[in-house]
Formats: C-alpha cells, structure tokens, sequence
C-alpha cells in the first residue's frame, strides 16, 4: 500500500498492491511495483509491505518464517 500525506500524520492511501505469495513458485524472483501519482501533492510517503508470516507447504522452508525483502524505493 502506497500512501502519501502532507503533514506526515494523515496519509490518504493511493494505490494498492496485491501479490499472491503462497501460488507455488521455485524460482527465486525480483518483483517491480510501480504507481505514477499525478494531480496529489505530499511531502511523506508511506510504504506498508506484509508479508505471509509463514512459509507455504511446498516451500523448501516450509511452515518456517517467512521473510520479505526490501531493497529499493525510488521516489522522483
């Protein structure tokens, strides 16, 4: 979920995202989210990322913790 606001205490969410993480999938894979925000202005953006808690059955890490990954946000 993307959210902006300009005062930093009331964010107005602008797009969401939604990614089935437990579909069986081996490969390891690096996923793109991008959203244009035209016509709001904010001086805060807010990013909540959740991730599934536990890894699925056919996971090799399976009913272990599961982890998300976090590596840019880029902000023009």
């Amino acid at each position: 979920v993307v959210s902006i606001s300009s005062e930093g205490n009331n964010f107005e969410v602008v797009k969401s995202f939604e990614e089935d993480a437990r579909k069986e999938n081996n490969n390891q894979e690096i996923k793109k989210f991008k959203t244009e925000i035209e016509g709001l202005k904010g001086r805060f953006v807010k990013i909540n990322a959740t991730n599934i808690c536990t890894c699925p059955k056919w996971h090799e890490g399976a009913d272990g913790k599961a982890w998300l990954f976090v590596d840019e946000i880029i902000i023009r």
